[in-house]
């Protein structure tokens, strides 16, 4: 993606699955872009996972969600990691 890292702030909270809202500020040419409202989310027994921010809304009586951002595999999964790692450290101290 870039050479320049990415800048997570995570904000830990605990209400069932959800572990964490997390912040992304990505570098690019024209300046910080920031995508807020990522999810942690951790179900018993199992490896914690990040959750892309989504708006939702109703359509003839059912709630569909559609991502906020859409990106490449390779940025979503450099994103999803960077913000784990943050998790991570952030839980352990």
């Amino acid at each position: 993606m870039s050479t320049q890292p990415l800048m997570i702030e995570i904000k830990l909270i605990d209400k069932g699955y959800l572990k964490a809202f997390a912040d992304v500020t990505l570098p690019a040419n024209i300046g910080e872009i920031t995508l807020r409202g990522f999810r942690v989310i951790q179900k018993d027994g199992q490896q914690p996972w990040v959750g892309f921010p989504t708006i939702s809304y109703s359509k003839n009586g059912k709630t569909v969600n559609n991502p906020v951002v859409e990106v490449s595999r390779s940025v979503h999964r450099e994103i999803a990691e960077a913000i784990l790692r943050e998790y991570e450290l952030l839980r352990s101290n």
